[in-house]
């Protein structure tokens, strides 16, 4: 990367208009221009620095400032977007208050939008706040014209969006926005794309990383730790850049550095849990706008073990074994390989978890570095999959599955997760929705002796398998969730049409409750019958063997939220099949938690069935007041298969 090809604008807010004065999102700017200026190279005059710092305060005066306006924030948005070249970055910082106003629309449903908010937040009577999809639509532009751009928001809900009210010796970055009903102004704001900065942009520009300093619904806090007031994740993201070689940094990966950043904000604010848009393969400062890399889960030393942030609702059990990564290789190698041992740092076995954690103890000696990740390597004996071979098996198959670590033998068909049957083309795979009769989707079949390949498919299997066997145990407030396909064939939709235009449902057939022809355009509707409002994460189990993360969202008590494809309001999901395959069926997965922030992104698989088939086998310390106890912690799920027709 070239320093002179990256743009910045830096916009740091701690004098507000009307109230709600920060102390440390100047200072956030100051880091973070010192960080550019001082150790990758970047010339003052690449950068645009909007700040409003507190009367008397002394900051960095080596670029220019201005104040941040609504209308200078927009204009500086505008004038990125018409003078960024292709070959070139972007690079948005924002340290202030966020808002979220819940609009209520003449049937009594509510929907929570979120914002940023400028300086002049106070006009009158009114707040004004520069709204998620503006911020979007902006940055849409933007991404649109460049190579790729890096948004970093240290903010409240910033996942979703939103620095709070005073809480212990630190103060969090919110700032309240009464709620709406819908007049024009709120009608706007309602019939707008997707809600959500984070999600927004992740939705519509793929070459955009967005760098959240905590989970939508959750207070991200700043505090002096050091003489000096800064956000958490701005201060724990310039520690670890401060650590690097200089001459390292226009290379550097978001895999060397964010776990640690991730832990050293968890630690110092357990409440904040900061979010990565994209995986680890991507440049801190751009350059790079494709990710190819696993995330892994986080690890994180507790004590004489290690915290890991999946539990049991993972398959991640007592007794489960997990391998621990660096930040490379950027994507696993297959388990079990000469590779996969070569890059592994060290092993854990869990020694207890909750249904979204566990504790871990290492096995044997252990080298862990700094960014470390990890991933599933044999599951609890309780977590396994029960697979029945028919009769006839080829006892290689047999001992092949019987030393895998994810796999249960069984002489029971009826109770079995995955059957194997026997045929002259090579191994069938079935359970209850696929399998080899006539007129039934199928997965691939595995050719006769390849005993490696079968063991490789069923694991992946197992991991295809997880969103379902992660929605039969969420069973807390059973029924209160649902999940509905809706029929958008007939008509085109506008997004101010999106959220309440009347849509059938997809129709069925005699053994499916949905089925539709391949192409056919649907919506998915999710319903929460619950008194309380539910966080809830949308998952498509391909036919293919893919686990699609479809979206997520909070979802107010007794309300729907429609979910659409790349999360752009009125843009329908497209029904696909397979290559070469006549039937299918999508298992459409649901999981909601009255806990926000967990965050379920380690589901998500991009290999499919048939890409195993080709592949060549062979070759914190400190003392605050306590935070107010959060809700107990409920699951519930819901699902719907939708099956496909060529």
């Amino acid at each position: 990367m070239i320093p002179d090809e990256l743009h910045v604008l830096l916009i740091g807010i701690d004098a507000y208009d009307g109230g709600g004065s920060l102390r440390g999102c100047v200072n956030d700017v100051d880091a973070v221009q010192s960080v550019l200026l001082d150790r990758l190279g970047v010339p003052a005059g690449r950068i645009t620095r909007l700040v409003s710092p507190r009367s008397g305060a002394s900051h960095d005066t080596r670029v220019a400032s201005r104040i941040p306006t609504l209308a200078a924030i927009t204009g500086e948005l505008d004038r990125l977007a018409d003078v960024v070249a292709p070959h070139e970055r972007v690079l948005v910082h924002f340290a202030g208050h966020g808002t979220q106003v819940v609009l209520t629309d003449d049937a009594g449903r509510r929907f929570p939008r979120e914002g940023l908010l400028p300086k002049d937040k106070v006009r009158g009577p009114d707040t004004v706040f520069l709204a998620d999809w503006e911020l979007n639509a902006a940055l849409a532009r933007i991404g649109a014209r460049c190579l790729s751009a890096t948004v970093v928001l240290d903010c409240c809900n910033s996942a979703g969006v939103t620095r709070a009210p005073d809480r212990g010796t630190g103060t969090t970055r919110y700032w309240p926005t009464a709620g709406v009903h819908v007049a024009p102004r709120a009608r706007a704001l309602l019939d707008a794309g997707r809600r959500g900065v984070a999600e927004g942009l992740v939705a519509r520009i793929d070459n955009c990383q967005v760098v959240a300093a905590c989970q939508a619904n959750e207070k991200a806090m700043e505090d002096d730790l050091d003489g000096r007031t800064m956000g958490h994740l701005t201060r724990s993201l310039c520690e670890r850049l401060g650590a690097v070689d200089p001459r390292e940094l226009s290379r550097l990966r978001w895999g060397r550095i964010w776990r640690q950043v991730e832990a050293t904000v968890v630690a110092r604010n357990p409440q904040q849990r900061p979010w990565l848009s994209a995986g680890f393969g991507r440049r801190v400062f751009g350059g790079d706008p494709h990710d190819g890399s696993d995330v892994g889960f986080a690890v994180v030393r507790a004590g004489d073990g290690y915290q890991l942030d999946v539990g049991t609702l993972a398959g991640v059990t007592h007794g489960a074994r997990i391998a621990v990564y660096g930040p490379e290789p950027a994507t696993f190698p297959p388990l079990g390989t000469l590779a996969d041992r070569a890059a592994r740092r060290g092993e854990l076995r869990v020694r207890s978890a909750t249904r979204t954690g566990a504790v871990a103890v290492p096995v044997g000696p252990v080298a862990f570095p700094e960014a470390a990740r990890a991933r599933l390597v044999a599951p609890g004996a309780d977590a396994r999959i029960t697979v029945w071979l028919e009769v006839a098996a080829d006892p290689t198959a047999v001992a092949a599955l019987t030393a895998s670590p994810f796999v249960q033998l069984t002489g029971d068909a009826r109770h079995a997760d995955l059957r194997l049957h026997h045929r002259p083309r090579g191994w069938v795979l079935a359970d209850d929705v696929f399998g080899d009769g006539a007129g039934r989707p199928c997965f691939p079949t595995v050719p006769h002796g390849c005993p490696d390949l079968l063991r490789a498919v069923v694991e992946h299997y197992y991991r295809y398998r997880a969103p379902l066997r992660l929605a039969s145990a969420c069973r807390d407030l059973p029924t209160l969730l649902g999940v509905s396909l809706l029929d958008c064939d007939q008509r085109l939709l506008t997004p101010a049409e999106a959220q309440t235009a009347a849509l059938p449902e997809v129709a069925g057939s005699d053994h499916a409750r949905y089925e539709v022809a391949e192409h056919a355009r649907i919506a998915i509707a999710v319903h929460n019958d619950a008194e309380r409002d539910l966080y809830v994460t949308l998952f498509d189990a391909a036919p293919s063997g893919r686990v699609i993360p479809l979206g997520a969202a909070q979802i107010p008590a007794r309300a729907r939220e429609r979910f659409w494809s790349t999360s752009v309001l009125g843009t329908p999901f497209c029904a696909q099949l397979p290559h070469g395959q006549a039937v299918g069926v999508d298992r459409i997965v649901a999981i909601g938690t009255t806990v926000p922030g967990v965050d379920l992104g380690h589901l998500r698989q991009d290999v499919e069935f048939a890409d195993l088939l080709r592949r060549d086998r062979g070759s914190r310390s400190r003392t605050a007041e306590p935070a107010p106890r959060p809700p107990a912690e409920q699951y519930t799920a819901a699902s719907a298969d939708l099956w496909i027709r060529r």
